[in-house]
C-alpha cells in the first residue's frame, strides 16, 4: 500500500459516486496537484496511464475509488465518526493499493 497526498476534489466518500454524468456506484476521490514525489509512487506502483491533467485547478491529479467505503481518520490516526464531508481543495493523504481488474488485466 502506497500512501498519496495532494487535495481533495469531488469526494464521495459518505455516500458511493451513483448520480451524475459518471456514476460509478464506488466510494471515490480525486487527488489533485500531486508532486513529483506522488507521481513517482504512482509509476511505481504501474498506474502511470492513471495520472490525467485537464489544465484546470486540479493540475496532475488521480482518481481513486473502491467499492467499499473509507476509513477516516485525523492526523494522530484517531477514527473521525461519522465520517466528514470533504470540500474541494482539502489536504488529503489517501493509502491507496492497486488490483488487477477487468479482462484485459487493467490496474
Amino acid at each position: 500500500m502506497t500512501v498519496l497526498s495532494g487535495n481533495a476534489y469531488w469526494t464521495h466518500i459518505v455516500e458511493p459516486n451513483n448520480k451524475g454524468n459518471f456514476p460509478s456506484d464506488k466510494y471515490e476521490v480525486i487527488i489533485g496537484n500531486l508532486d513529483a514525489e506522488n507521481i513517482q509512487k504512482i509509476k511505481a506502483m504501474g498506474m502511470s496511464k492513471r495520472i490525467m491533467n485537464k489544465d484546470n485547478e486540479m493540475g496532475d491529479y488521480i482518481k481513486v475509488k473502491n467499492k467499499s467505503q473509507p476509513k477516516v481518520i485525523d492526523k494522530n490516526k484517531n477514527p473521525i465518526s461519522p465520517i466528514p464531508l470533504i470540500g474541494n481543495k482539502s489536504k488529503v493523504k489517501v493509502q491507496v493499493n492497486t488490483y488487477q481488474a477487468g479482462a484485459a488485466g487493467t490496474q
